[in-house]
């Protein structure tokens, strides 16, 4: 490995550490070098992440749940907190973000970022992205949650004419200051994890004048005038790539990789990018790599995988409507052998929870014991529930992850075992 690709190698493991929120645990870090130079692949100081989910958009106002689209926004367009390495919010937009009645939540802007064209960011860019993002217009299907705050209706919207006048849980206190109250009160780490994450700020000054029509079509965030991120997109293909180059004055310094692309790829493909060098690293979250490929993968000289602590998990929902007999839920948890799951399709490269919190997170309860596999008292809650098999579930999975697709297969053939008929139907992500 020459001095090049060991530098490399040592951002990108650093890069990973702020960014992982993987369920597989698995990172990988190619050292391999590179023959082609095309303009997604240039060897110039670049770094090629490889996904398997579209892009789908660099507008921050149609931000959706992928953490495709959320890494490829803020690259450029940074949020009001985000999660370091040890799950602790530190400051982006927001250099400090409080409340005293966990009501109202006070957002004082960070004065030591400009955006990229020298300007300052200021509460009115906050207040400006925020009416917009939540607008009907926008129509951003993300922002049902804002309807605790007063002034937003049921489904989270405000009209596309709002102002900060007619938003009475608004409020602009100074030049860098402005809060918003709820109706209902919240912890405030829900606030920062659920609001302050997802508000990705744009430029008032740049902005200010396109129509809500205009803002959700426009091309300009494609490659953007200016930015207050690490990168700025200068080319992008949705359904392949996007392209960055650094931002030189960016406010915690000059990023050393001078180059980003985001190349989207088959996760049969991630195998053989990896052998060659077209793809430098990976993340479970943002490319999903087929089970059988993840030995041939580890073996590589090249490659060095990474185990992160598990952050994220994988989560089945059941419809409450149509599965109203809490022992027929019941059933269902008991019939799906979680071990055999782990242990066939990861590696054993995980763990086992019940909710939404892995053992990573600081608020993890461990007096929490998860539903053990009984198939046997599975068979009993169901026949104490005179369930029958008149209406097969449906079981419905994203189709842009193969792994998850085989694990929906055996959890439908162990729900049979035990008496309950269901089928799955794949969908991409967005249909889902």
């Amino acid at each position: 490995m020459n001095a090049k690709q060991r530098r490399i190698v040592r951002i990108v493991c650093i890069v990973i550490a702020v960014v992982m929120v993987g369920s597989l645990f698995l990172s990988l870090v190619s050292c391999g070098d590179q023959e082609e130079t095309d303009p997604e692949t240039d060897t110039d100081n670049i770094v090629n992440i490889g996904v398997t989910n579209v892009i789908g958009s660099l507008n921050p106002l149609l931000l959706d749940a992928t953490e495709v689209n959320k890494y490829a926004i803020s690259l450029g367009f940074l949020p009001l907190v985000d999660l370091n390495k040890d799950l602790e919010f530190v400051p982006q937009i927001a250099s400090e973000i409080t409340t005293e009645d966990n009501l109202t939540f006070t957002i004082k802007v960070n004065s030591e970022i400009k955006w990229s064209d020298g300007e300052a960011i200021t509460a009115d860019d906050v207040i400006f992205t925020l009416l917009k993002l939540t607008s009907e217009g926008i129509g951003n299907v993300s922002m049902g949650l804002y309807s605790i705050f007063d002034g937003w209706n049921e489904s989270g919207y405000l009209p596309d004419d709002a102002t900060l006048e007619s938003a009475p849980g608004l409020n602009k206190i100074d030049d860098m200051t402005l809060s918003l109250t709820a109706s209902v009160p919240m912890p405030l780490t829900s606030f920062l994890n659920t609001y302050a994450r997802y508000l990705h700020v744009i430029p008032e000054h740049k902005l200010g004048d396109m129509e809500i029509s205009d803002l959700k079509v426009t091309d300009w965030f494609n490659t953007p005038e200016v930015i207050s991120g690490a990168y700025r997109c200068y080319e992008v293909n949705f359904d392949h790539f996007a392209s960055y180059e650094a931002n030189p004055d960016y406010y915690l310094g000059a990023p050393q990789i001078e180059k980003l692309n985001i190349k989207v790829v088959q996760g049969n493909q991630l195998l053989p990018a990896l052998r060659t060098g077209e793809v430098d690293f990976i993340q479970p979250t943002m490319a999903s790599i087929p089970d059988e490929d993840h030995e041939g993968i580890t073996a590589l000289d090249n490659v060095e995988p990474v185990y992160a602590a598990p952050v994220t998990n994988q989560l089945l929902f059941v419809n409450t409507e149509t599965i109203p007999d809490v022992r027929v839920r019941q059933a269902i948890n008991k019939a799906i052998n979680r071990p055999q799951i782990l242990d066939g399709f990861l590696n054993g490269n995980g763990e086992i929870i019940d909710g939404f919190i892995t053992s990573y997170s600081p608020f993890y309860d461990e007096s929490v014991i998860p539903v053990a596999y009984d198939p046997d008292e599975a068979e009993a809650l169901l026949e104490a529930a005179e369930w029958t098999q008149d209406n097969p579930l449906a079981f419905k999975i994203n189709s842009g992850d193969p792994t998850f697709v085989k694990a929906a297969n055996v959890v439908v053939e162990q729900l049979r075992e035990v008496g309950i008929e269901a089928s799955v139907t794949t969908l991409d992500i967005n249909s889902l």
